[in-house]
């Protein structure tokens, strides 16, 4: 992991976990929508980064349909694993230039930076948070 990825992720433990299921769901969908379009836009001229884009952005919309969170379509992992998940997502997104031998080329650049802000929201994120729609009534009157 890069030196700037690791720093990142060091800090992101420190940052306040402000940042629920509704919020991060918005993220992850945004994230993966932003690794595809990456994945068509890189196709003409760098096909290696194309195609790591794409399986960037499977691994991230994979990882949002099969978790139990809002806008998640399968219940099958927690958002607890979900969040341990990620982080190795952005781990992937961060080597992925270098085992598909493009670390020289511009295009990796976009991998380093969608790495560090997927690590940031991975920090920002209570991943033991409930979703808006699980708290009862009387806890919500009680705020």
């Amino acid at each position: 992991m890069p030196w700037m990825q690791k720093g990142t992720a060091i800090f992101s433990k420190r940052l306040p976990k402000v940042l629920g299921p509704a919020t991060h769901t918005v993220i992850d969908y945004s994230v993966a929508g932003l690794f595809f379009t990456a994945g068509i836009l890189f196709w003409k001229r760098h096909k290696s980064a194309s195609l790591s884009a794409l399986l960037c952005g499977s691994g991230v919309l994979l990882n949002s349909l099969f978790t139990d969170y809002p806008g998640g379509v399968v219940p099958a992992i927690s958002f607890e694993t979900h969040g341990r998940i990620d982080i190795g997502l952005a781990a992937l997104a961060t080597a992925i230039p270098g085992l598909m031998d493009f670390s020289s080329d511009a295009q990796a650049r976009f991998f380093e930076a969608t790495a560090i802000a997927e690590t940031l929201a991975t920090g920002f994120t209570d991943y033991r948070a409930r979703s808006e729609e699980e708290v009862p009534v009387h806890e919500e009157t009680a705020a």
